[in-house]
């Protein structure tokens, strides 16, 4: 199962864990190549308070991307991309 607005990793891609620090260069190697305009969240390394990057300057624009993807992982839930698997 694919979606237009989310990138699923194969199985060997998703071996890069979270611990692994060229997890997020990859995603953002990915993203470059792929998207037009992204919208980033994640923890920060130190502190782990919630930070958010963007190129979308129009702040209705990331709201309507953020709903999109909670739409997305609410009515499908977080999966690997392979048709049945969650």
């Amino acid at each position: 199962m694919t979606d237009d607005n989310i990138i699923y990793f194969s199985k060997e891609q998703s071996k890069i864990n979270k611990i692994d620090a060229s997890a997020v260069e990859v995603l953002c190697d990915i993203a470059g190549r792929h998207l037009d305009d992204v919208v980033i969240l994640g923890s920060d390394k130190e502190t782990g308070a919630i930070k958010m990057m963007t190129t979308q300057e129009d702040v209705a624009d990331i709201l309507f991307y953020l709903e999109v993807a909670k739409k997305a992982i609410l009515d499908q839930g977080v999966h690997d991309g392979v048709d049945g698997e969650v």
